[in-house]
C-alpha cells in the first residue's frame, strides 16, 4: 500500500512518529513523508526506503496563509505518489494538511459530476 504520511511539525513530533514509520515500512508499506528541515535530515537518515519530501512553505507561518496555493508543488509531489491513504495528526490538522483535505473533496465532488471539470484542478 501506499501511504503519504504529513509530519510538518518539529523534530520532537517525528520523533513520536518514529516507531510507526518503522512498523509500516516493515509491513512493506511504500511510504511517503512530508516534512520540515530538520525532522526532513534525520528521516533520511533513518529511512531512506521513505520517500522524503520537504514541504515548501511552513504550514504555522502567518504569511503562508496568505499566498494563492502556497503548496501546489507539495500537492503534485502527493498525487505523483499516487497514496492508498494519507495520515495526518488527528489531534489536531495543520494549514497544510487541512488544504490537502479541502483540495481532496473538491476533487472528488468533481468526479462525481456535481462540479464542472475545471473545478477539478489542485486546491486553492
Amino acid at each position: 500500500m501506499n501511504i503519504t504520511m504529513s509530519s510538518p511539525d518539529g523534530l520532537g513530533d517525528f520523533i513520536m512518529r518514529m516507531p510507526m514509520v518503522q512498523a509500516l515500512l516493515s509491513e512493506g508499506h511504500r511510504l511517503q513523508l512530508l516534512m520540515r528541515s530538520p525532522a526532513a535530515d534525520l528521516a533520511r537518515d533513518l529511512f531512506p526506503e521513505a520517500q522524503v519530501h520537504v514541504i515548501g512553505r511552513d504550514p504555522y507561518h502567518p504569511e503562508t496563509k496568505k499566498q494563492r496555493q502556497p503548496f501546489r508543488p507539495d500537492f503534485l509531489a502527493i498525487r505523483n505518489f499516487g497514496p492508498d491513504l494519507y495520515v495526518a495528526g488527528a489531534f489536531q490538522l495543520t494549514f497544510f494538511d487541512e488544504e490537502w483535505i479541502r483540495g481532496e473533496l473538491d476533487l472528488a465532488v468533481g468526479r462525481s459530476g456535481q462540479r464542472g471539470a475545471e473545478d477539478a484542478a489542485l486546491p486553492g
